[in-house]
């Protein structure tokens, strides 16, 4: 007979009750331990450019093609070749020159599918990339330079926020062509903020950090821009050593909203790196990263964790080195070096979850060579994997689980908690019961286990509630992308919900396009909300570039 698992009095007794339950069936037949496989290297080459490119950008199509522009020559000048690299081919491919040559500049994919080039050494000068005719024409002028090291980020309302070394941000509007000045910056920065970063936070805001690093003092530039009300204000104080700001050269928006910034301070050591807390404007120190990442890129994954790839080593060397951030830990690991060392490279998401590294790069020269990285498998599944591989079955009851998950030998990147005594409290243990229905002796899958695992142990975030609300309005969680996209939009907003929800239009044509693409190019099979969720969000930064 089953039995009724009572809440409240005297749950820990059963926990240990059921953990002597479950070694004792362990000794009779179960196996606790578990070898983890051996993985072959997430790196594999691809075909090369056709020519070779540094401090050049590469920007994701409606297409699924990757637009790449430009080059750095040792002399510091650009170039103004282009070209496509094809997924389904695996081949790079000449197409339109650019207007002029351009380095170190900024492309920023556009609402209506077009690409936005901006700037590079030294030029004020913009032009478009027009995927349907695969020519560049030029648009309206900066009024700014914006130097080497500006950024260009997407806004909310289609325009494109530029800041960089210069006295004010300007913002282009794709409907007229031009740019106005904006802001000015909160802070005062003798020599120019010369912004690093900019990242478009959930709220619609901006995040950009710069540092005026120029002597006598470095004065580190961390501001937050406002594009509805046109304005920028200074936030949150970052730490570290002196002088790693200047360097700071990725920033990346995590799935919780929170900010990953990391850098490196000319030297051959790993890289700092700080999260920004977006709630309540703060920076929280996270500890180093394993490599050097100066000039490196850094990458949103499927599962929410962060590639940080290549870097510069003193001298003019480069690094092959590559750092994974996992949220679940909030640390770095090291999957495995690159095929090729590189630095002034770009990596994009592609489609179907791999991420193009290209170019780059090493003592003055730079690559043709191209390579793509294949995520892991995330730490939640490779968790499940190891405790149905553990128990020898994928029908236990909470309490089994419960075991596996805690005296289960913990791997590289495993979930926090994953192999540690204790970290299952009877009070959490309650909370997954709860969860899964409030019978702890029912027996259920692993994969369902660590589901309600993770619902209880981890608070939700503003992505979680707008799925709630998706499903509960659509009554089921089977849509097809049209659907889904139809309830995201037109659904109320509520306090604290993601950019883009509750707002008509807000999913532009050719962000439809990007998501349908992401989830296999069929916009009406149908999926459940979780996956067009994660189809949304790859999308939504697929035009993102960290240079």
């Amino acid at each position: 007979m089953r039995r009724t698992k009572p809440y409240g009095i005297g749950l820990g007794a059963s926990l240990d009750a059921s953990l002597v339950l479950s070694l004792f069936l362990l000794s009779v037949g179960g196996n606790a331990s578990m070898a983890m496989a051996q993985s072959t290297s997430p790196f594999t080459t691809t075909g090369s450019m056709t020519e070779r490119r540094a401090a050049h950008t590469a920007t994701l199509l409606p297409n699924g093609k990757v637009l790449i522009a430009g080059a750095r020559l040792l002399s510091d000048g650009g170039v103004a070749s282009a070209e496509l690299y094809d997924p389904s081919t695996r081949t790079f491919s000449r197409t339109g020159d650019m207007t002029i040559p351009r380095a170190g500049h900024t492309a920023t994919l556009l609402p209506d599918g077009r690409v936005l080039i901006a700037g590079g050494n030294g030029l004020a000068s913009a032009e478009l990339y027009d995927p349907s005719s695969g020519t560049f024409t030029a648009t309206g002028n900066m009024h700014f330079s914006q130097g080497f090291f500006h950024t260009a980020t997407l806004l909310g309302n289609g325009k494109v926020l530029i800041a960089g070394n210069s006295p004010s941000a300007e913002v282009y509007d794709p409907s007229t062509g031009t740019f106005a000045v904006t802001g000015p910056y909160a802070g005062s920065y003798p020599d120019g903020p010369g912004i690093l970063t900019s990242t478009l936070l959930l709220d619609g805001r901006v995040l950009i950090t710069g540092c005026d690093c120029g002597p006598p003092t470095a004065v580190p530039a961390v501001e937050l821009y406002d594009p509805v009300a046109g304005k920028f204000s200074l936030t949150g104080k970052v730490g570290g050593p002196a002088g790693w700001w200047e360097n700071v050269n990725t920033a990346t928006l995590l799935m919780n909203g929170n900010v990953l910034i990391a850098g490196s301070d000319e030297n051959d050591g790993p890289a700092q790196a700080v999260l920004y807390d977006a709630s309540n404007a703060t920076f929280v120190d996270i500890g180093p990263t394993t490599s050097p990442h100066e000039f490196s890129t850094a990458t949103l994954l499927p599962d929410g964790g962060v590639l940080v790839a290549g870097g510069q080593l003193i001298g003019g060397a480069s690094s092959a080195g590559v750092d994974l951030y996992s949220p679940a830990t909030n640390t770095f690991y090291n999957p495995g070096a690159m095929t090729t060392s590189r630095y002034e490279h770009t990596a994009t998401m592609l489609p179907n979850g791999t991420v193009l590294i290209a170019g780059g790069s090493h003592v003055g020269a730079s690559s043709a060579s191209a390579e793509l990285f294949t995520p892991p498998t995330s730490a939640w599944q490779q968790a499940t994997t190891a405790i149905k591989a553990a128990a020898s079955s994928d029908s236990q009851n909470f309490w089994q689980w419960a075991w596996y998950w805690q005296y289960l030998p913990a791997f590289q990147g495993a979930p926090l908690g994953f192999g540690t005594v204790g970290s299952i409290s009877p009070g959490l243990m309650e909370q997954i019961i709860m969860a899964g229905g409030g019978d702890g002796f029912r027996t259920v899958s692993a994969a369902q286990w660590v589901l309600y695992y993770r619902q209880s142990a981890q608070p939700p975030s503003a992505w979680q509630p707008a799925i709630t609300a998706i499903k509960a309005a659509a009554g089921t969680n089977s849509q097809n992308f049209w659907q889904w996209a139809w309830y995201w939009q037109y659904l109320p907003a509520f306090q604290g919900a993601p950019l883009g929800f509750g707002v008509v239009g807000s999913i532009s044509p050719a962000l439809m396009e990007q998501i349908i693409m992401t989830g296999g190019g069929d916009g009406f099979h149908s999926v459940s909300a979780e996956q067009w969720l994660q189809y949304y969000r790859q999308a939504m930064c697929s035009g993102c570039w960290d240079y």
